[in-house]
């Protein structure tokens, strides 16, 4: 049962909050896999990204750590907390286990409509220092993905699901935050893995 809505948000996510009619409508639902993020973390990455420093190549960790705002700190607790309200709905209405999954380390493309065009704007061309880009994106995506595993980690029932490792750089669409075919086979393939290390109750 999919319930889910290109290019939709968490916050949206839990306001409309369809999944809570489908788990309540529904009988027994075992499982309940909970994926966002890509536009809450990635899709507004011009607004938690400063300017490069002219002649800046340097695609170091903690270079790329330093182009990334404080207010994006703050973007990722705001979302974890509609995790937090989401994983409420659902044990009102069931004892589904919740799987949820940080993001993988997408690639900003030349001209790419949610990451290339948006770090151009700020002076980092893909084309030109690919790195250096790569790596703030890789940077944002592993703080989501840190906060994620500890929100799955402190609540019972809560499966995090890493897809970082599974996901290579050949595996993106063309649109640069959602996956090919390749991509979604080895999303589905690590989802499938998990839910079967579940056990029966």
């Amino acid at each position: 049962v999919n319930v889910a809505i290109w290019s939709d948000t968490i916050q949206n996510m839990v306001k409309q909050k369809q999944y809570v009619q489908k788990l309540k409508a529904g009988t027994g639902f075992r499982h309940f896999l909970f994926s966002g993020g890509g536009n809450d973390v990635l899709g507004s990455i011009g607004e938690f990204v400063l300017p490069r420093r002219p002649g800046d190549t340097n695609s170091s960790p903690a270079n790329a750590a330093s182009y990334v705002k404080a207010e994006f700190t703050a973007r990722v607790g705001k979302v974890i907390g509609l995790y937090g309200t989401m994983l409420k709905d659902v044990r009102k209405v069931s004892t589904a286990t919740v799987y949820v999954h940080g993001y993988a380390n997408a690639v900003p493309k030349k001209n790419g409509p949610y990451l290339g065009e948006r770090l151009e704007a700020l002076g980092f061309d893909p084309a030109t220092v690919g790195p250096l880009c790569k790596s703030i994106v890789k940077h944002m995506v592993d703080k989501f993905n840190t906060k994620l595993e500890e929100f799955a980690n402190s609540n019972a029932g809560v499966v995090y699901v890493d897809l970082r490792p599974h996901v290579g750089a050949y595996d993106w669409h063309t649109d640069e935050i959602h996956p090919k075919a390749s991509g979604a086979t080895k999303i589905a393939a690590e989802f499938a893995a998990k839910i079967a290390a579940v056990p029966v109750i």
